[in-house]
Parts: C-alpha cells; sequence; structure tokens
C-alpha cells in the first residue's frame, strides 16, 4: 500500500526459483536497509518492511531477482511514501 505507516508488506511474483534481494533507498540514492535476501521457489511472495525507525518520506524499493540457474534477471524499483 501507498502510502503506508509504519509497517506494510512488499508483495512479488517471481516466475522461477531465484535468488531475491530487496533494498530499501532514500530519495537521494542512499542505501537505507535490506528487507530480503533468500532464494525462493517460484511464486507469489511477500516482504515485510518496518518503518519503525525511518522518518516520513519518499523511499525506493528496489527488487533484484536472478534465476537459480543463472540465465534470468529481473530488476524493478517502485517509489514508497512512509507517512507518521
Amino acid at each position: 500500500p501507498n502510502p503506508f505507516n509504519p509497517i506494510t508488506q512488499i508483495p512479488f511474483s517471481i516466475p522461477v526459483d531465484s535468488n531475491v534481494e530487496i533494498t530499501i533507498f532514500d530519495i537521494s540514492g542512499r542505501f537505507v536497509t535490506k528487507v530480503l535476501s533468500s532464494s525462493l521457489s517460484a511464486g507469489t511472495h511477500s516482504a515485510k518492511l518496518n518503518g519503525k525507525n525511518l522518518a516520513s518520506g519518499v523511499y525506493i524499493v528496489k527488487m533484484h531477482a536472478i534465476s537459480l540457474n543463472g540465465s534470468e534477471s529481473f530488476l524493478q524499483s517502485k517509489k514508497a511514501l512512509l507517512l507518521k
């Protein structure tokens, strides 16, 4: 959900078994936190983002997935607005 306050689930789907990393950056591009770094099976998943210690503002949520056999890669970024 956008905006969120202060805890939210980040839903995502991957078509094949993959190593998935979800990271959060502030609007200036500075790394804030890593939400997920795991090998996951194909399907729908979610990661929990706890913004309790973050300031209100716009953040970038970046998901990078690489298939376990290394043949496929996926990168997506979205904005998220934290309101407290």
